[in-house]
């Protein structure tokens, strides 16, 4: 994996440039345009994301003014947040998944090292995968539910971005 791919879910960001973008318009869409404002100085916008640029400055999108009024976590942080509990998980995801030379899965091959049932290996990950969402629930202030729906939005928008 190079420098300019971000591991999420088990899939890749192939532009570091597109993550800025969606956390960008992601944090206007709940009225804080400072990030885009930043962006848009510092960077050329993308030609695929000229349609989504102009629909703001036309006043075509709106922004989401009441839910932005109840977000827990600040708008210009959310999904650099997600990306990072996204990131965490891909890497457990993929440890439980990922093949070594022998076709042996790199479980198993950790379960054959300690000596325990492949199985135990599994619900260690998946134990670690429920605290990696719990404390970034405890250190934000919001529910597991909130992470997990936070989550999903991330996925969403980085597989449709910039058709959101």
């Amino acid at each position: 994996m190079s420098n300019n791919e971000v591991p999420f879910l088990g899939r890749t960001v192939d532009n570091r440039d597109m993550m800025e973008w969606i956390a960008s318009v992601d944090a206007w869409d709940y009225c804080d345009g400072s990030l885009l404002a930043k962006l848009v100085l510092k960077a050329d916008i993308p030609p695929a994301y000229k349609p989504l640029i102009a629909s703001i400055i036309d006043g075509s999108r709106k922004q989401k003014v009441k839910a932005a009024a109840h977000l827990k976590i600040p708008a210009n942080e959310r999904m650099y947040i997600a990306e990072t509990i996204s990131m965490n998980l891909g890497l457990i995801r993929e440890f439980k998944t990922a093949k070594l030379f022998g076709g042996e899965t790199l479980l198993e091959h950790q379960a054959d090292k300690e000596g325990i049932e492949p199985i135990d290996v599994k619900r260690w990950l998946e134990n670690q995968a429920m605290e990696i969402k719990e404390d970034a629930a405890d250190q934000l202030g919001v529910s597991i539910f909130a992470i997990d729906k936070l989550l999903k939005d991330f996925k969403y928008k980085l597989a449709n971005f910039p058709d959101v």
